[in-house]
């Protein structure tokens, strides 16, 4: 059988069998929600970064060197009941995210939805203080 000989019932089931085990998949991953003491831990004096287009440098003094494509972006950080939150001077807006961590992999959630994917790491010898 090939595609354009499928019936509408069976592209419909196909799909829905690769949502289910896409959505099993994810209910079984490693993640888990950090509370405000662990994202000061694990986030807090860290690099988070997609490795590719942003990264921002967490000091501990509340301020954030970021940067996009190599470009500044600075702000600082909160932490809200259990959420972190950023501020960047670019836009004056705050935005606050639950933290998920799986080893090095975070992610950032808000009601559910990924907002950003990257990685943490210490801070090292290229982190630029703001």
């Amino acid at each position: 059988m090939n595609v354009h000989s499928a019936s509408p019932a069976f592209v419909l089931f196909a799909t829905l069998v690769v949502l289910g085990s896409t959505a099993a998949h994810a209910d079984r991953s490693a993640y888990r929600r950090l509370r405000s003491g662990e994202i000061r831990e694990e986030i807090i004096a860290h690099e988070v970064s997609d490795e590719m287009h942003w990264r921002d440098h967490f000091f501990p003094n509340g301020s954030i060197a970021g940067y996009v494509w190599d470009d500044p972006n600075p702000g600082t950080w909160s932490i809200s009941g259990d959420e972190l939150c950023v501020s960047r001077w670019s836009d004056e807006q705050r935005d606050c995210f639950e933290v998920w961590l799986d080893g090095k992999d975070v992610e950032y959630r808000r009601e559910g939805a990924v907002m950003a994917v990257g990685r943490v790491r210490p801070l090292g010898e290229r982190a630029r203080k703001p």
